[in-house]
């Protein structure tokens, strides 16, 4: 016996057999089991997701001897009959070649007649959308009244073209794309079936490839099968496929994250090397990048085989993966236009590289600027603004006032020793209505400063800020502050991305020159992966050396250098608010206009 193809071998004889489409399945059998029939039924969806299988099903039910049921026997004269394309009264019509309105009045000539051996006398136009404007028109009349033996059964993978004379005729029915998931059950049950080894990986790829078309999957399978002599493999599925290999796409995310540009770069060059079509590249790429996106919102939703998606997207924040699906969808866009796929994508890549997450107020204190001081009394804070500045109005002194904060929120972090607090004057220039600007802070960490900085803040001569009678330190922590400043250690560790996030939330508990603890809030317990501490300790070592590293989860009241960004924003905030409410031409406009000032818009422009 000669060989025959999956997909025909394989095609379903029955509703039960059928694979998906249960919305469509519920219908048909609902109406078959209670006899009420329509005349005319319209199946519409893509190529390969069943529209006439399942129309030759319905013949099947309508014509099966044992009577019109959703169960056909599939074993009396009729049903084996249509199995095997022989069934005289379902008349298969491929409209793509029988457009002519000649052809079509061949076929309504014999539609009076009674059927030859079924119950109904059954036509399956295929591809209905084909048909020309006159054969529609000759069709309406005969599709609106047909004779009581005649059942009407449309297929189209392109519905729009149809006229809406037609649609109005017919009970319609959409065939969704398949489940990637139940292409893949499938074919492994077909495989099984045939016995035939696989690996479950390779199905994957399978079902990716078919795009929703369970025909297409089935002919992949084919001819993975073919190319395997016999056996299913990951490798060879990707190879015959030209598909792009999803773990090259994962650790080029991972390098990204870790912001690692010489394996970034070594992982495009093995894209040129094993990657022939970039848009492919992408294309997984921003489907990867929106399964982290999900699994950052909800981990329990994504599938069993993407729970090793969640490690990847905890060394991302949320706004990363939305840059990055951003920089990839616009970069998609751009292959198109490129004269060198590669060189475009490429620098996609690195565009996402190039674009990371900044600290504003760690960038505004990375500037150099003279020495400020704060009043004996600091009960209030002092911006010293030049003459020739003063003409320059509302935005100018808010700027000022700004840059004073913070130079003085440096000169008292920069020299060393524990972080100290802001003085009561200073805290009352915290308001509820910066909110925003605080959030946007707690997401960013307190950066560099330039050699330059470091000696203007030196330099500056501002009184000492006692802490309050409330706060309290432990006398370990104290003692741990004495002897190493982590605030000033990390800034010297350049550390980026997820590394720097663990570091900038952690407080130094003790350090005996050997051991260096650290103190991690539990809230922030994810950021704390056996990849992310061991990149801490080997920065650690460059500074230290073979120091040995240990990070509790317990909470502390030493401030983290996370927590004195925030509080460094918020003060410059205040500065700011503070200089443009006092302006004379912000109060002129209040007193005349009764306007308000939304003190959250309010932002200090950087010099």
């Amino acid at each position: 016996m000669s060989y025959q193809v999956l997909a025909r071998k394989w095609r379903p004889k029955n509703f039960m057999q059928m694979v998906g489409q249960q919305h469509v399945l519920k219908s048909l059998q609902h109406a078959l089991d209670a006899g009420r029939l329509h005349h005319a039924y319209l199946f519409t969806g893509t190529r390969g997701v069943g529209k006439t299988t399942l129309s030759r099903v319905l013949a099947k039910s309508l014509n099966c001897l044992k009577g019109v049921s959703s169960t056909p026997c599939g074993v009396c004269s009729a049903c084996i009959a249509i199995d095997q394309g022989r069934f005289v009264d379902l008349i298969e019509v491929d409209a793509a070649s029988r457009t002519k309105v000649e052809d079509t009045r061949e076929i309504l000539d014999n539609v009076q007649y009674a059927p030859t051996e079924g119950r109904y006398k059954v036509y399956l136009i295929d591809e209905v959308h084909m048909l020309s404007t006159h054969s529609f028109n000759a069709l309406l009349k005969t599709l609106e009244e047909p004779p009581r033996h005649v059942k009407f059964l449309l297929a189209t993978t392109d519905p729009q073209k149809l006229p809406a004379t037609v649609l109005s005729r017919c009970l319609r029915f959409h065939l969704r794309p398949m489940a990637q998931g139940d292409i893949e059950q499938y074919l492994a049950f077909l495989l099984v079936e045939e016995k035939v080894s696989f690996e479950k990986t390779a199905l994957a790829v399978l079902a990716q490839g078919a795009k929703g078309s369970m025909r297409d999957a089935l002919s992949l399978l084919d001819q993975a099968i073919s190319y395997g002599q016999g056996v299913v493999k990951h490798e060879d599925v990707v190879t015959m496929l030209g598909a792009v290999d999803r773990d090259l796409v994962l650790k080029l995310l991972e390098g990204i994250a870790e912001q690692n540009a010489l394996k970034v770069i070594e992982l495009t060059e093995q894209f040129a090397h094993s990657v022939a079509d970039y848009s492919a590249s992408l294309e997984e790429l921003i489907a990867i990048l929106h399964r982290l996106a999900l699994a950052q919102v909800a981990p329990s939703a994504l599938a069993q085989h993407e729970q090793h998606l969640n490690a990847l997207a905890q060394m991302m924040n949320a706004e990363q993966v939305q840059l990055y699906y951003q920089i990839a969808l616009t970069g998609y866009q751009d292959l198109i236009v490129a004269p060198d796929q590669r060189v475009a994508f490429e620098m996609l890549i690195l565009r996402m590289l190039a674009f990371t997450q900044i600290d504003e107020a760690a960038t505004s204190r990375s500037k150099p600027t003279p020495a400020a001081s704060l009043s004996p009394s600091g009960s209030a804070l002092s911006s010293p603004i030049s003459s020739s500045a003063s003409a320059a109005g509302a935005q100018q002194g808010a700027r000022q006032a700004a840059m004073a904060v913070a130079r003085q929120e440096l000169s008292r972090t920069g020299g060393g020793g524990a972080p100290r607090l802001l003085s009561s004057a200073q805290a009352s220039y915290q308001n509820d209505k910066t909110n925003s600007h605080i959030e946007r802070a707690e997401r960013s960490f307190v950066g560099e400063q330039p050699h330059g900085e470091q000696k203007n803040v030196q330099q500056a001569k501002s009184p000492e800020v006692s802490f309050d009678a409330g706060s309290q330190h432990d006398s370990q922590g104290q003692q741990a502050s004495a002897q190493l400043n982590w605030h000033e250690l990390m800034r010297q560790l350049r550390l980026v991305g997820v590394v720097k996030q663990l570091a900038a939330h952690c407080c130094l508990h003790s350090f005996d020159g050997n051991t260096l603890i650290l103190y991690l809030d539990p809230q922030h317990a994810g950021l704390k992966t056996a990849r992310t501490e061991q990149s801490l300790l080997q920065a650690l070592h460059q500074r230290l050396g073979q120091v040995q590293l240990l990070i509790e989860l317990k909470r502390s009241s030493q401030e983290t250098p996370a927590a004195q960004g925030v509080r460094i924003a918020k003060a410059e905030h205040a500065g700011a608010v503070d200089a443009f409410v006092q302006d004379a031409k912000v109060q002129a406009l209040q007193t005349e206009f009764g306007a308000r000032v939304d003190e959250s818009s309010i932002q200090w422009i950087k010099p």
